[in-house]
């Protein structure tokens, strides 16, 4: 409906089971890194900052008052606002992602499963993510479990960095 080329096709490239996929071929490509670059070249940015108050024109700390014209708050939890309650429907979940040694892809790949897979290339790399995971759900140890997934993926591959986000 919207237009852009698309086709369904039974197997990927990659070394994993599918039922089915989406491709859409000639997608763009952006880079978050350099995206990001470019658009706070000009801002002053306050990270781990714990903001008390924020009104219209200022931002307050504990300690300090910050003046603004624009604000962009980035969190990973959003403030919290009484009216419908959407707070409590929220749930933070834990990420964990993989970066590999390994150039040769040229697809990027997103499942649409609850344990799904998100993989990109980036330079020289592949990055992979997934199995995302509920904070209630302590017990169970993702990256592990997407460290023996990506090495089923791509096996021999040198894992260059391991991450979790909470």
């Amino acid at each position: 409906r919207l237009g852009i080329e698309t086709k369904i096709i039974n197997e990927l490239d990659l070394n994993m089971n599918v039922k089915k996929a989406l491709v859409i071929p000639n997608q763009a490509y952006i880079d978050p890194f350099k995206t990001m670059s470019f658009l706070t070249k000009d801002l002053k940015i306050y990270q781990n900052t714990k903001i008390i108050k924020l009104t219209s024109n200022y931002a307050y700390t504990e300690s300090n008052t910050i003046k603004f014209k624009i604000v962009i708050v980035a969190t990973n939890y959003p403030f919290l606002r009484f009216k419908g309650l959407h707070f409590l429907k929220l749930s933070q979940k834990m990420s964990s992602v993989i970066s590999i040694k390994y150039n040769q892809l040229t697809n990027m790949y997103l499942s649409i499963d609850e344990d799904g897979l998100y993989i990109r290339p980036y330079d020289d790399y592949t990055i992979i993510g997934g199995f995302d995971r509920n904070l209630k759900n302590e017990d169970q140890n993702n990256l592990q479990l997407l460290e023996n997934t990506v090495l089923d993926i791509f096996p021999n591959v040198e894992i260059i960095n391991k991450w979790i986000n909470q």
